[in-house]
């Protein structure tokens, strides 16, 4: 059974993550200020008193959809889905295909490194 919309959200206070799930019905907006703000709220507005023209990246969460910043290499490190998924599969496939590939072996999911942006 479906326990309704979904909108998962992680941090280490060093980088911070989010995805929404596959029906997109939960609400999610961020904004990146050039100050190295990150603001992500289910409303906009929540904080009224930011500038626009300080706005540096605004965007709205999309089912199935992730985004990652990460806080220490900021003028900050903003990776939406598709560079999120373009820097995993670059990095799977480098480290643990095109190896077994050349040697004439399967790659196994238990072989795959764990992710660090």
């Amino acid at each position: 059974p479906w326990d309704g919309p979904a909108f998962v959200a992680f941090t280490d206070g060093k980088c911070f993550g989010a995805t929404l799930d596959r029906n997109g019905l939960r609400p999610g907006r961020y904004y990146i200020t050039d100050e190295g703000l990150f603001i992500l709220s289910s409303e906009v507005g929540v904080v009224p008193s930011i500038p626009h023209e300080n706005v540096v990246i605004k965007g709205r969460m999309e089912p199935g959809r992730m985004l990652y910043v990460d806080f220490e290499q900021f003028g900050g490190k903003f990776m939406d889905d598709k560079k999120i998924k373009d820097k995993i599969c670059t990095r799977l496939h480098k480290s643990v295909i095109e190896p077994r590939l050349a040697g004439g072996k399967n790659a196994f999911l238990t072989e795959i490194p764990a992710f660090e942006p």
